[in-house]
């Protein structure tokens, strides 16, 4: 089972449309964003159950304050599985062993304390919905490896030197057994993992703060501004400067 998108450009936060109006409440982005994700849920489409949520969590951060924007997303997100565990209650499927996967899922977003934090677990998140949708026998469980990897990638994302080497010693496993686990679990490789989440945080970076570009670039891994615009133009079809300047159209709300 692939837990994350494997293109960059499906996973992007996409540039609100001119045409369409986003949420200006709260409450009016939580009525959006449920439409959206729960049809997307019924269909079977991880990734525009990630994209609403990846919107929701970057919306939030503009929003609102930092702290308080914490608190929505926590109580978001722990809303969704609560009301899938009532959708199973109503409808007579639920089993024990369904009530205790989510309540896991519950219990392990209450270990994010920061937005990044939400955006980057967040195709790991929507991947567990989206298994308990298609087979609620069971949620997926990543091998402890993983896991203990993508906790790692989390802590030290913005190391320039962490590497998938530096990884597996530290979990204590060889280098070529971590990447094979890897990517069997994530379908993608720990290099692309991090490149893809570095972008991300750094664009949050961009319509956040006011930082120059090379301390952005620098402070999100990477090793030059010229090798981090280079990227970013490769993967938003812009450059850094000008979703910067759009970034009172971001995200989009696609009805």
């Amino acid at each position: 089972m692939v837990y994350f998108s494997e293109s960059f450009d499906k996973f992007s936060p996409p540039l609100h449309n001119s045409a369409q109006k986003a949420p200006d409440t709260l409450a009016e982005l939580i009525s959006h964003t449920d439409r959206a994700l729960f049809q997307a849920l019924d269909d079977g489409d991880v990734e525009k159950v990630e994209t609403h949520l990846v919107a929701f969590c970057y919306t939030c951060s503009k929003m609102l304050e930092e702290e308080v924007a914490l608190h929505a997303l926590e109580l978001y997100y722990y809303s969704i599985p609560i009301h899938l565990v009532r959708r199973m209650i109503q409808t007579g499927l639920h089993r024990m062993e369904d009530l205790a996967n989510l309540s896991s899922l519950v219990n392990a977003i209450k270990q994010w304390t920061t937005i990044q934090e939400y955006i980057s677990l967040t195709p790991w998140y929507a991947a567990q919905l989206m298994a308990f949708t298609q087979d609620n026998s069971s949620l997926i469980h990543a091998n402890p490896y993983v896991l203990e990897a993508l906790s790692i990638l989390q802590k030290k994302l913005d190391d320039s030197h962490l590497s998938t080497a530096s990884i597996a010693k530290e979990i204590g496993i060889s280098q070529g057994y971590l990447a094979s686990l890897f990517k069997e679990e994530t379908g993608q490789s720990i290099s692309s993992y991090m490149k893809k989440y570095r972008l991300k945080k750094a664009a949050v970076d961009l319509v956040t703060t006011h930082l120059p570009l090379k301390q952005i670039a620098l402070k999100h891994g990477f090793k030059s501004q010229s090798a981090f615009s280079k990227f970013f133009s490769e993967v938003y079809g812009i450059t850094p400067l000008q979703f910067r300047a759009r970034k009172s159209m971001l995200p989009d709300y696609p009805e």
